[in-house]
């Protein structure tokens, strides 16, 4: 099992709705259409107002390689990426135990 965090910063409060309905999208999209998807959510950070990450869950490396090329991700994401004030960070996890 694959786990994912990738963190991302808003560079701008009056962008938030706009920012948060690409984020939406690609959720639904994604929990609907990408197999081998075990959980795809958006949170927003406690600490930060303007902190948000995608908390993903995949069966294997090879599900999350799918899920990076399907249209909803290489389509929404980079309009997502617009609005944040620099690249996402990217963390990769593996299940132990």
């Amino acid at each position: 099992m694959v786990k994912i965090v990738a963190k991302m910063h808003l560079k701008d409060e009056a962008d938030k709705e706009t920012f948060l309905g690409y984020a939406k999208q690609v959720v639904e999209k994604t929990n609907a259409l990408d197999k081998g998807c075990i959980g795809y959510e958006f949170c927003h950070s406690k600490q930060d107002p303007m902190g948000y990450a995608m908390m993903e869950q995949w069966e294997s490396d090879e599900a999350l390689a799918a899920h990076m090329q399907s249209a909803h991700f290489t389509e929404i994401v980079p309009k997502m990426n617009a609005f944040c004030d620099g690249p996402s960070e990217i963390l990769v996890y593996e299940k132990l135990f």
